[in-house]
């Protein structure tokens, strides 16, 4: 399985309610987003050992604790469905066809139903990206929700709520809905922490119905963010290719053999420093500078 951190779908996905999952069913969803991205409808079997070290999710869990999370994914997910609806007729579907883990050969077997498939196949427009690495790093669950919808409007760096769409959309209680200063701290509070390390300089503003008798009430929220300036950019790459000495002696070394050349380039640097531990890269040098 190859290692793939951009999550990339139609912005239809966007449509489907995630607001009845958890964390980490949040993450699950997207990973196998991941793993099916231009994949067909096609069942695909996925090791679900492999899969956990590859999207880095947790695998301390014993067997009867899995059995019961994955009960309780298969449920959530059966309920992941979106509405047509035209002039003539209403069709719901169900996003995953198949969805079956079978607990002792540690594997799960899916597929996408066909009315789906533009969502992950052959996408080239009207589409949601984002690192799955960064999405990872997200603790809020309300965070872990809104994340992908900005990320659809990361063209415009904009996008107005209506105040119950942004309710329904994150899942907020009734007790959250009816008392603002409940909503602003417990959900919107980390959503404003932790996403401006994603969407640089990100703004909440409610927005306040122009009407006489309904002054103080929020009509709408208005998200907005901008581009990071080139200077935080340069630095923060350069943060993220620091190495310890050892390693930068051996690469020094390891640059004058003709066949290890590429290792100039601070990009393969960055690159294996996202997928190896210094201990494995150095480890890595040292048997091609042997052989």
């Amino acid at each position: 399985m190859k290692k793939n951190d951009i999550v990339k779908y139609n912005n239809d996905l966007n449509k489907l309610n995630m607001s009845n999952l958890k964390e980490k069913e949040l993450e699950l969803f997207y990973a196998i987003c991941c793993e099916l991205k231009d994949r067909g409808t096609d069942e695909i079997t996925i090791d679900i050992t492999d899969f956990k070290k590859e999207f880095n999710i947790s695998n301390k869990i014993d067997k009867k604790r899995f059995k019961e999370y994955i009960k309780s994914v298969h449920k959530k997910f059966a309920e992941m469905k979106y509405t047509f609806e035209t002039e003539k007729e209403i069709e719901t579907i169900i996003f995953f066809k198949k969805f079956k883990t079978n607990i002792e050969d540690n594997t799960m077997i899916i597929s996408v139903n066909k009315e789906y498939s533009y969502i992950l196949n052959n996408i080239v427009q009207y589409y949601t990206q984002f690192s799955f690495k960064e999405y990872q790093s997200l603790k809020s669950k309300y965070s872990k929700i809104l994340m992908p919808r900005l990320a659809q409007w990361q063209g415009t760096k904009k996008v107005e709520f209506e105040k119950e769409e942004l309710f329904d959309i994150l899942g907020v209680s009734e007790n959250y809905r009816v008392k603002t200063s409940n909503f602003n701290d417990k959900i919107l509070k980390p959503i404003k922490k932790e996403l401006p390390k994603i969407f640089y300089n990100l703004k909440v503003k409610p927005i306040k119905k122009s009407t006489e008798n309904s002054k103080n009430e929020i009509k709408s929220y208005l998200f907005s963010w901008c581009d990071k300036p080139k200077e935080i950019e340069v630095a923060e790459e350069v943060k993220s290719i620091e190495i310890s000495k050892k390693l930068k002696t051996l690469i020094d070394e390891a640059i004058k053999n003709p066949k290890l050349e590429i290792l100039e380039k601070p990009s393969i640097i960055e690159y294996l420093l996202k997928h190896y531990t210094e201990n494995i890269i150095g480890l890595g040098i040292k048997q091609l500078l042997n052989s």
